[in-house]
């Protein structure tokens, strides 16, 4: 890192024998931290809908007790949000 900091040089051409070294401890800790089969569905997890508990919601109450008293808290949430360029 110190000499190439952009990463540009292809060490594992230069150095085919240690790559296969990295590669197959690469393996050896995957399987040892139960880490396989490694999952290729992260993109179609992230756009996946989830279910939501405020979905649908604009005004929320908590009740929260802390030192022998009792907060009670209301927040509303805007319909919609509004952009106001300025």
């Amino acid at each position: 890192m110190r000499n190439d900091w952009t990463q540009a040089e292809d060490l594992a051409a230069k150095n085919p024998a240690k790559l296969k070294e990295l590669q197959a401890l690469f393996w050896k800790e995957a399987k040892k931290y139960q880490v396989l089969p490694l999952d290729t569905s992260v993109v179609g997890r992230l756009i996946t809908p989830r279910p939501s508990l405020t979905a649908g919601r604009n005004v929320f109450t908590c009740d929260a007790t802390d030192h022998g008293y009792t907060q009670r808290r209301r927040a509303e949430r805007p319909q919609r949000l509004v952009h106001v360029q300025g």
